[in-house]
């Protein structure tokens, strides 16, 4: 009986990361009406009780709704939305998606420079180029096969898919759009102007290659235009076949350099494609976060041998 009195989430931030859901999840904690939790709780990216995920809401009032902010939750497998729809059938559901090549870099950059603890260099461009191969990042970008497995147990309606560059463009209309979906009193102006000056988790500066600029704009392109096809008003500034062509010009032979670099750093991340297909069909291995743990060793290996400067 206990467990039946817990609260589950009103609604769900489900991604996708590096396309400032923790700034939105900041912003709607300032609201009066809302209560999230401040840590991203990834709980149905592994197994767990149903008291185990409500005791993570006790502390919310009564007259407020409930949130929660997970960006992973957006690549879940459908075994993992099942079970989101089987506790919360009338959740409602958040989207901000980025312009996958900027996205895929931006996270690429994050976790580089996590690993490596250290601003970026020129040295790290091989390892930024592979990041971007990975599978947990490509997985990340593919918003058409994620939103399509969602699509498969929510409605349409309980959506709302937003873009990250109208929230740069304009933050106040972005805010107002997630309060009317919430249907919540808006913030004051002025504060929402002042926190949109606020960047989170910015990830370090580094150029991005021509070569791998051009992949990534050929790669996803079918994402911008799927995402047209379904109706969503996706930015001018998102990867398209005019994108593609004006890059090609731009540089002789570009489009073979991109193959042969493209083909070769996807063979190198293979054993990690494994893993993470492997983690993501058996979660209980927890074989997804075994890269994190592999990167963290290979840090602290250089730093042994690395020559003393002292």
């Amino acid at each position: 009986m206990e467990e039946q009195q817990g609260r589950l989430p009103d609604f769900l931030i489900i991604g996708a990361q590096k396309s400032a859901t923790t700034w939105l999840a900041r912003l709607l904690r300032q609201h009066p009406g809302v209560y999230m939790p401040e840590r991203e709780l990834h709980f149905f990216n592994y197994p767990g009780s149903l008291a185990q995920y409500q005791a993570a809401f006790r502390a919310a009032r009564p007259d407020q709704l409930i949130g929660e902010k997970t960006p992973d939750y957006l690549h879940l497998t459908e075994r993992q939305i099942a079970r989101i729809k089987e506790w919360m059938p009338s959740v409602r559901l958040i989207v901000v998606l980025r312009d996958p090549v900027a996205r895929s870099w931006s996270q690429a950059r994050m976790e580089v420079a996590a690993v490596n603890r250290r601003p970026l260099a020129w040295r790290d461009r091989f390892w930024l180029a592979w990041h971007v191969h990975l599978l947990r990042n490509r997985l990340r970008s593919d918003y058409r096969r994620a939103l399509q497995r969602w699509q498969q147990f929510f409605p349409r309606q309980q959506f709302l898919v937003l873009f990250y560059e109208d929230l740069y463009r304009d933050p106040v209309s972005f805010m107002h759009r997630v309060f009317d979906f919430l249907g919540l009193s808006a913030l004051p102006a002025q504060t929402l102007h002042a926190l949109a000056k606020r960047r989170v988790w910015e990830s370090p500066a580094a150029d991005m290659p021509a070569w791998l600029r051009y992949a990534l704009t050929r790669r996803y392109c079918a994402q911008t235009q799927w995402l047209k096809q379904q109706g969503y008003q996706v930015p001018a500034s998102w990867p398209n076949a005019s994108l593609v062509q004006q890059l090609r010009r731009e540089e002789r032979g570009l489009s073979l350099k991109a193959g042969v670099l493209t083909g070769m750093l996807t063979v190198l991340s293979l054993p990690e494609h494994l893993l993470v297909y492997m983690g993501r069909w058996f979660p209980a291995l927890r074989l997804y976060r075994l890269y994190d743990r592999l990167q963290h060793w290979r840090m602290h290996r250089e730093e042994h041998e690395r020559p003393s400067t002292r």
